[in-house]
């Protein structure tokens, strides 16, 4: 897999890329750089980070850990492997390979600690066995990183299931975490009517696409440039990177 004899370069440096570099840094191994084509930033942690294009180093004696989830099974990221392979990568290791060597990068920042009892509590608080066969699903995927088993979600009826029963009358909405409204829309295309909607988007492209949707669906939307969280404050946000942002450390 890797090797603490090898320096190591990690491409993308998004999240998954930071949960690899600290993994790596905790653990000793040589992380040299990242390769990232989208990250305008010169280093994370003290390690630079090089566009591909600008990468004048040969990457011959370096493993190379593509921090892409599911990255092995993704077309779009041949392109990269054959780039990868010009600059002299030999040996390419694939996230979910990755994982699954050393499952606990992912929890690397959780808190672990009787995390059975916590998935136990959680479980009790549902009503449908369905429900609490796919949240031990997923937990038992990501504990085992063995991620490529998470249980698969319908993309086209992910919100509103066959067997969810229809709430007959008009909503009062509140979506955090709205993206681009897809759940707004969704529900609209199944019927569903609104009295009033509040979205809350942080990443602000998302945001911008949101209220435009917002604007054409109801008088009573008020979108909101701020995440949700139990607590009022600032944390750090990766934002127009991906098609998501997100909260890192």
């Amino acid at each position: 897999m890797i090797s603490k004899s090898k320096d190591i370069v990690v491409y993308g440096c998004g999240h998954y890329g930071k949960i690899v570099a600290k993994f790596l840094i905790k653990n000793n191994y040589n992380l040299s750089f990242f390769i990232d084509s989208m990250d305008s930033s010169n280093e994370y942690l003290g390690i630079p980070i090089f566009h591909p294009d600008k990468l004048d180093t040969s990457l011959e004696n370096f493993d190379v850990i593509i921090a892409i989830i599911n990255s092995s099974y993704n077309s779009s990221i041949e392109l990269v492997i054959n780039n990868l392979r010009l600059s002299g990568a030999k040996n390419i290791i694939f996230m979910d390979v990755f994982l699954a060597a050393y499952p606990s990068c992912l929890l690397f920042e959780c808190d672990v600690e009787n995390i059975h009892e916590k998935i136990d509590y959680i479980c009790d608080h549902l009503v449908d066995e369905e429900s609490k066969k796919i949240y031990r699903s997923v937990f038992k995927c990501y504990l085992n990183g063995r991620v490529n088993e998470n249980p698969y979600i319908s993309e086209t009826d992910q919100y509103t299931p066959y067997d969810l029963p229809r709430y007959p009358d008009s909503l009062d909405f509140i979506d955090c975490g709205s993206y681009v409204g897809d759940t707004i829309l969704h529900l609209e295309n199944n019927k569903y009517k609104f009295d009033s909607i509040v979205a809350f988007e942080p990443e602000l492209t998302n945001f911008s696409k949101m209220s435009q949707l917002l604007r054409n669906k109801t008088k009573n939307g008020i979108a909101v440039p701020c995440g949700v969280s139990n607590t009022t404050g600032i944390v750090n946000f990766e934002s127009g990177k991906h098609s998501g942002g997100g909260v890192y450390r």
